[in-house]
């Protein structure tokens, strides 16, 4: 049973789930990469998914953090929201090491889940 009904979406992701890890540093806790754990990240774009509980439509705001730039859309269906029903956040980002990956967050019946995906290998020439 799958409670979190836009869980199927990526198929692919399914395969391999990673895990976010903190560190402690001068009384802070600093976010180490989901997929390899280098604690040297940087998160590049941020993306959030507003929808009243249920709703067909949604409205999805990226913010591109090195550009500044934003861009919103009203998104039928699911689109890339991580909630099924529901609000949801993608902080998209990388090490580094050169990990690209994404961290969902999204909420279920009073649970918040977070998920991270592995989204390829930055190479350090490119702008984002």
């Amino acid at each position: 049973m799958e409670i979190e009904p836009n869980a199927s979406k990526y198929p692919d992701k399914k395969e391999r789930q990673f895990k976010i890890s903190f560190n402690t540093w001068d009384n802070h806790q600093v976010m180490n990469c989901p997929i390899c754990n280098c604690e040297f990240t940087h998160i590049t774009e941020v993306s959030t998914f507003s929808r009243k509980e249920d709703e067909k439509i949604h409205l999805e705001t990226n913010i591109n953090l090195k550009d500044k730039k934003i861009n919103t859309n009203v998104v039928e269906g699911h689109g890339n929201n991580p909630s099924g029903r529901r609000n949801g956040l993608i902080l998209h980002g990388h090490c580094e090491e050169g990990c690209k990956f994404d961290i969902e967050m999204y909420q279920h019946k009073g649970n918040t889940f977070f998920n991270s995906f592995f989204k390829g290998v930055k190479e350090f020439n490119e702008t984002k």
